[in-house]
């Protein structure tokens, strides 16, 4: 065996190879783990980090818009009265 065919052998084992490790990590990300579906976590919540696991308020409540203040929507009261 000359050194052109070891060097032809060597290539095509390490392109088989590669080809085979490509298709393991492909295979590998297509799978969806069961960590990932679990209703009601929060990401980060854990025993070794709790001070992830306390939600924020998201909406808050407020009063509504009382026309003397003009707000968004709110009419005042002389453009009511105005014929």
């Amino acid at each position: 065996m000359n050194v052109s065919e070891a060097m032809t052998v060597l290539f095509l084992g390490t392109l088989l190879m590669s080809a085979i490790l490509v298709e393991v990590e492909v295979d590998a990300m297509r799978i969806i783990a069961y960590g990932v579906t679990l209703r009601d976590s929060m990401p980060g919540c854990s025993f070794k980090h709790p001070e992830n696991c306390y939600r924020q308020m998201v909406n808050s409540y407020r009063r509504g818009c009382e026309p003397e203040q003009r707000c968004r929507n709110g009419r005042s009261q002389t453009l009511l009265d105005y014929p």
